[in-house]
C-alpha cells in the first residue's frame, strides 16, 4: 500500500482531504465461550511480526532506538522505574536494552534512532496499553443517549435500542460478505466476511490511542476472512505460541454452564486466566452471582471478573485471598447503573485491578478517554487515593499480569516484545503524559516492533510509503493495516476501503442488503421478498446510521453524553466528566447544574431477561461430583 491521503465520500466521518471527522455488559448472543486451552494455532497466532516489516529493529543486523522519558513500569528497578533521558533498544521485534541517561546509544549503519540521535526528546515511551474489556464487533455504533438507570444487566437486554442500535447492525455484518473485486482484490473467488472488516476498523480505533492488546473479538473458533492477525493483539486468540486465556461470554447463570471441566483445568494449571462477566448491577441478585461463582469452586487465582459493580467489601477480600482479579469499566458502569465497582476497596485489599473501555454504544471510545474518567473519579470521589502510577498500571502491568502475559508484554524490559506506545511529553509527572494524552499526542504505536500508527514523519522514516494518512482535528496520523503475511486473508485491504465499506453497509438500503447480506443474496431476494426476510430477522427494524468516528475529538455526542448524562452526574455525590478541555481545547470544564437523580428502573418494574439459574438458588447448590447438574426451580 502506498502513501495516500483519504479522499472520496467519507463525509459521515469527515474523512477527507481536510480532516478525518466526523459497556457494555455480557452479551447473550456472543458465542465466545472458550474453555479448552490448547497449544497455539500457528494459523491464527497473534505472535508478533506481520511477515512483511523489514525495517529497523526487525531485520537481522538492525536496531531501532527510541529516545525519551521511559516509563518502564518495571518494579525490579525500584525507584528508577521512570528514566529521564533514557532509551529503548529494539532488535528482532523485542526489547534488547533499556538505557539510562548517560549510557552510550548504539551506533552504526544498521541503527535508527528516533526522534533523533542528538538533542532533546519530547517523547514519553510507555508499554502499549492493554484493554481487557472490549466488544470489537459492536464498536461501529455511536454512544447511545438517555439510558435508564438499571439494577442489573439482565434488565436492558430486551430493550428496543439494544436490538436496533447495538445487536442488529452487528448481526447484519456478521452475516454479510463482499465480493473480492469490491476491494480491488483479483484472483480469488472467496467472498470477504464483513465481520472481519468490522474487526479491522475497531482494532484501528484501539491502536490510535496506543492500545496494543485488546479483548472481546468473539469471532468464533476461526477468525473470519478480512480480519487481521497483524494489528492489535487479541486476547481471545492464540498468543506467543499458546492459548491459555479462556472466557465465558454467556456467564455462569445459563442452564448449560458446567463449572467442573474448568475447575479441572485450573487444577491442572492449563489455564492462566478465565474472564467472566459477573456481579454487574447494584441489586442483591447481582451480588449473589459471586456466591454462585464461589459455590462452583471458581473463585480462583485464574479468575478475572469483568464489572463486579455489586461486589461487597467482604467479597473483594475473598477475591484478594484467592488471587482473583477485577476489570472495571467506569463509564459503562455509571451509564447503566450509576455506580462503579469498589475500586478503592479492591486496591486496598490487594486485588489486581484493570480498567477496560467496554464498548462504544455505552462506554468509552478507547483507553485514553477511560483513563481520563478514572482520573476524574479519583479526584472527585476518592480523594486522590490512586497515584498516577496506580492508574497507569491498570492499563499496562495489571492486565498483563492478570492474564499470564508478564513475561511477554506490559512493561518495558529486556526480553519482552516491543509492544510500545509513545506519547508527547507533558508537564508534570511522566505518567500524566499518558493519562492526559489524546490521540493527537500519540507519536508511535508498535506491536512486536512493527510500527502500525504514528506521526507521519515518524512512520515515513520507518515504513517509507507503506501507510495511509488519516486526518483528525487539526492533526494527522499515519496508519498501516496492510500486510503480506500469508496467514491474513485479503491482507491488502486498506483502511480507506474498510471505512467506505462499513459506511455503505450502515445505510441498510435494499440494494446493499440484496447484494451483501447473505440470507438475501443467496436466496436472490428482492422487493417484497427482501422486505419480508428483513422483517423476519430484524422485527424491530433496521435503522440507518453513521459509523462511529475514529478519534474522540470528532465525537461531540460522546463528549456531551458523558458530560451531561444524569446517571453519571448524580453518582458518587456528583461527578463531572468534561473531557472537552482535553479534546476540544475549551478553557474550562463545566457540566452545568446538577440534575435530579434519575429514578431507578427496578427489576419489579422491568425484569428484562431473567437468568436461567437464579443466583441465590445457585449459591446453595453442590456443583462438584460426577452427576447431573442441579436443575433450576
Amino acid at each position: 500500500m502506498g502513501h495516500s491521503t483519504f479522499l472520496g465520500s467519507l463525509a459521515a466521518l469527515g474523512i477527507g482531504l481536510a480532516a478525518l471527522m466526523p459497556g457494555c455488559a455480557s452479551d447473550p448472543d456472543d458465542d465466545g465461550s472458550s474453555e479448552s486451552e490448547v497449544p497455539g494455532d500457528d494459523a491464527q497466532d497473534q505472535s508478533p511480526s506481520d511477515g512483511k516489516f523489514d525495517g529497523p529493529g526487525s531485520t537481522p543486523g538492525t536496531k531501532l532506538v527510541l529516545r525519551g522519558t521511559v516509563l518502564t513500569m518495571d518494579e525490579a528497578r525500584g525507584n528508577g522505574q521512570v528514566i529521564t533521558n533514557g532509551a529503548v533498544v529494539i532488535e528482532g521485534g523485542k526489547i534488547s536494552k533499556v538505557l539510562t541517561s548517560g549510557e552510550a546509544l548504539p551506533s552504526g549503519s544498521g541503527v535508527t534512532v528516533l526522534p533523533s540521535a542528538t538533542g532533546t526528546s519530547d517523547w514519553v515511551i510507555s508499554p502499549g496499553l492493554i484493554n481487557l474489556h472490549n466488544h470489537l464487533a459492536y464498536n461501529t455504533a455511536h454512544i447511545y443517549r438517555e439510558l435508564s438507570l438499571y439494577e442489573n444487566t439482565y434488565q436492558w437486554r430486551d430493550e428496543k435500542y439494544y436490538d436496533t442500535h447495538i445487536m442488529y447492525p452487528k448481526k447484519v455484518f456478521e452475516s454479510s460478505t463482499a465480493a473480492p473485486a469490491e476491494f480491488g482484490l483479483p484472483g480469488s473467488t472467496k467472498r470477504v466476511s464483513l465481520a472481519g472488516v468490522v474487526g479491522r476498523y475497531t482494532e484501528v480505533k484501539e491502536l490510535v490511542s496506543g492500545t496494543t492488546s485488546t479483548q472481546g473479538s468473539f469471532f468464533g473458533i476461526k477468525l473470519p476472512s478480512g480480519y487481521g492477525l497483524h494489528l492489535a493483539r487479541n486476547v481471545d486468540s492464540s498468543n506467543f505460541g499458546v492459548k491459555r486465556v479462556s472466557q465465558t461470554a454467556l456467564g455462569i447463570l445459563v442452564y448449560n454452564f458446567d463449572p467442573r471441566p474448568l475447575v479441572a483445568k485450573f487444577d491442572a494449571n492449563s489455564v492462566d486466566a478465565w474472564l467472566v462477566h459477573l456481579a454487574e448491577g447494584t441489586d442483591q441478585e447481582s451480588s449473589d452471582e459471586f456466591e454462585c461463582l464461589d459455590a462452583m469452586g471458581l473463585v480462583r487465582e485464574q479468575t478475572v471478573i469483568i464489572h463486579g459493580t455489586a461486589l461487597s467489601k467482604d467479597q473483594l477480600k475473598r477475591m484478594a485471598q484467592a488471587g482473583s482479579k477485577l476489570i472495571a469499566s467506569p463509564v459503562d458502569n455509571l451509564l447503566y447503573y450509576g455506580k462503579v465497582p469498589e475500586i478503592i476497596e479492591a486496591h486496598r485489599a490487594g486485588v489486581n485491578v484493570s480498567i477496560g473501555s467496554d464498548w462504544s454504544p455505552a462506554g468509552s471510545k478507547n483507553l485514553l478517554s477511560e483513563l481520563k474518567t478514572l482520573a476524574l473519579l479519583n479526584q472527585q470521589a476518592w480523594g486522590g487515593e490512586l497515584t498516577d502510577d496506580d492508574m497507569l498500571r491498570m492499563v499496562t502491568t495489571n492486565p498483563a499480569d492478570a492474564i499470564g502475559w508478564t513475561k511477554h508484554v506490559g512493561r518495558i524490559k529486556p526480553g519482552l516484545w516491543a509492544d510500545i506506545a509513545v506519547y508527547k511529553k507533558r508537564p508534570g509527572a511522566a505518567q500524566r503524559s499518558v493519562i492526559d494524552a489524546t490521540e493527537a499526542d500519540v507519536r508511535l504505536v508498535m506491536v512486536g516492533g512493527d510500527p502500525l500508527v504514528g506521526d507521519v514523519a515518524v512512520m515515513k522514516k520507518l515504513k517509507n510509503t507503506d501507510y495511509e494518512v488519516v486526518q483528525g482535528c487539526n492533526f494527522e496520523k499515519a496508519i498501516d493495516i496492510t500486510t503480506s503475511d500469508t496467514r491474513v486473508e485479503y491482507g491488502k485491504i486498506t483502511f480507506q476501503q474498510v471505512v467506505s465499506t462499513l459506511e455503505q453497509g450502515l445505510k441498510f438500503d435494499d440494494a446493499w442488503m440484496a447484494s451483501h447480506w447473505d440470507p438475501a443474496r443467496t436466496a436472490g431476494a428482492s422487493g417484497t421478498a427482501l422486505a419480508n426476510l428483513i422483517d423476519d430477522k430484524y422485527p424491530r427494524g433496521l435503522e440507518p446510521r453513521t459509523l462511529d468516528p475514529l478519534f474522540v475529538c470528532q465525537d461531540k455526542p460522546y463528549l456531551d453524553e458523558i458530560r451531561t448524562d444524569p446517571n453519571i452526574r448524580t453518582a458518587e455525590g456528583g461527578l463531572c466528566f468534561d473531557l472537552r478541555p482535553n479534546y476540544l481545547g475549551t478553557s474550562t470544564a463545566s457540566c452545568g447544574a446538577l440534575p435530579a437523580k434519575p429514578k431507578t428502573l427496578t427489576v419489579a418494574m422491568h425484569d428484562g431477561t431473567v437468568p436461567q439459574r437464579p443466583p441465590g438458588w445457585c449459591a446453595q447448590q453442590n456443583w462438584s461430583g460426577s452427576g447431573s447438574l442441579p436443575t433450576p426451580p
